[in-house]
């Protein structure tokens, strides 16, 4: 196992509440988004599962008061991985993935570091 990969407690929340088996579940260092702490920044968790043919990323979403997760997706403009929907549960992803469902982008999709420079999505360029 890679040293950044660990088992922590976002896999043991996110597999029950999506379904998916823990062992389908990868937690990593966030190479994109930090968090400050006493010490300084430390990487945020970058969360994979893989039960699906398609891989689903996820990171902490830290507004909500209970579990819940930022659907990581790739923007329309830049192509950069960047927080595209609220997930607390699994019909929240179904709804993300209805094709006739509103898809808004979270607040935090423009305002993410992953962007790319000069990406139209970014508060600068709005």
């Amino acid at each position: 196992m890679d040293p950044a990969e660990t088992t922590r407690p976002r896999d043991r929340t996110i597999a029950p509440a999506l379904h998916v088996p823990v062992t389908c579940v990868t937690v990593t260092d966030d190479a994109h988004r930090t968090y400050r702490a006493r010490s300084g920044p430390v990487p945020g968790d970058l969360i994979t599962i893989t039960d699906t043919p398609r891989t689903w990323r996820f990171v902490p979403d830290l507004t909500t008061t209970g579990d819940g997760w930022l659907l990581i997706d790739a923007c329309p403009r830049c192509g950069a991985d960047v927080p595209t929907a609220r997930i607390a549960t699994l019909a929240d992803l179904d709804d993300h993935l209805d094709p006739d469902h509103n898809k808004e982008p979270v607040h935090e999709f423009y305002t993410d570091p992953a962007h790319l420079s000069g990406c139209q999505n970014t508060p600068l360029q709005h």
